[in-house]
């Protein structure tokens, strides 16, 4: 069996031993990748293309061969499936963390998540003269950077609802460092360190954020809604509350558990805002309205935030 992880520098292990040089080779390793993350067959001008596309189509076909003749002294005969039109591995030939990543967030499982988070996808990876793989990793990179944050975002709202602040402050430094420009990772750690009682500090970390999204993207935070869910429905796991709001002019900003399932990383509501800007009241409460779950929000007008 070969375990592969993408979510950071690239490993590979055959049969829990080191995987054969060759095997390492850039364009060997970036063809298992590919056809490990392909879902279904790919023909062989694709894949000439994506990797030998400086070469002539003689040399190119020879290559891919040449190419594939290791994977299969690497994998077996039977799990590289090809004709003379195409190639595919077979099911379960390659056993990638992304797949585990993505098993353990559809179960909510953020610890288990975030474990398997070790930086960007196939950091420091890249075949230089293949313009189509370069161009097939950037995606995948972005794709992968907004999932990852996000997962990694959820496990430290989750460690906060657990009373575990450190925990949340160390999970959420994680996210701020994979993607400096995420407003899920740097909730995440405002919230941390309001929860701390470091409420200046807090404050601190949402202007040096603010201000690196202006100085480099002419933006602002996202001042997306977090009012309460709607029907006195029970909050998901690992989504934080405010306590009452004493203050005026609140503006919520959506928890990550939140993000993660607007994003298809985790959880199945979707909270409004009215357009006062406050959040939704509860229904079955007193009627008093409740703060977003926004750290800045609930520090900047005396609102008391709560695990």
């Amino acid at each position: 069996m070969v375990e592969c992880n993408v979510l950071g520098p690239v490993t590979v292990a055959v049969d829990g031993q080191s995987a054969p040089p060759e095997l390492l080779w850039k364009k060997n390793l970036a063809l298992l990748v590919y056809l490990a993350r392909s879902p279904g067959p790919r023909s062989r001008e694709h894949l000439c293309g994506l990797l030998w596309g400086e070469k002539p189509e003689s040399s190119a076909r020879h290559s891919l061969n040449e190419a594939l003749r290791i994977l299969r002294r690497v994998l077996g005969e039977d799990l590289v499936q090809s004709d003379g039109q195409q190639v595919a591995l077979a099911a379960g030939s390659v056993q990638l963390d992304t797949s585990r990543f993505e098993a353990a967030t559809a179960r909510e499982a953020w610890e288990e998540a975030s474990r398997l988070v070790r930086g960007p996808f196939l950091e420091g990876f890249g075949v230089p003269d293949s313009s189509g793989f370069e161009d097939w990793i950037a995606v995948e990179r972005r794709y992968w950077l907004q999932q990852s944050v996000l997962a990694l975002s959820a496990h430290a709202e989750l460690c906060a609802t657990q009373g575990d602040i450190a925990g949340a402050a160390r999970v959420a430094g994680r996210a701020v460092a994979l993607d400096p420009l995420s407003d899920a990772a740097h909730r995440a750690a405002i919230r941390a360190t309001a929860l701390a009682g470091e409420r200046a500090a807090a404050l601190g970390q949402y202007d040096e954020f603010a201000g690196r999204l202006r100085e480099l993207l002419g933006a602002e935070p996202q001042p997306d809604s977090g009012g309460s869910r709607e029907g006195g429905a029970s909050r998901p796991a690992g989504r934080p509350r405010a306590g009452p709001c004493r203050g005026n002019g609140c503006v919520g900003i959506v928890s990550p558990g939140e993000e993660a399932g607007r994003r298809g990383v985790g959880g199945r509501t979707r909270d409004r805002q009215d357009a006062s800007g406050r959040g939704d009241r509860l229904e079955g409460s007193t009627g008093r309205s409740r703060c977003p779950r926004n750290p800045v929000c609930a520090i900047r007008s005396g609102c008391t935030l709560e695990r």
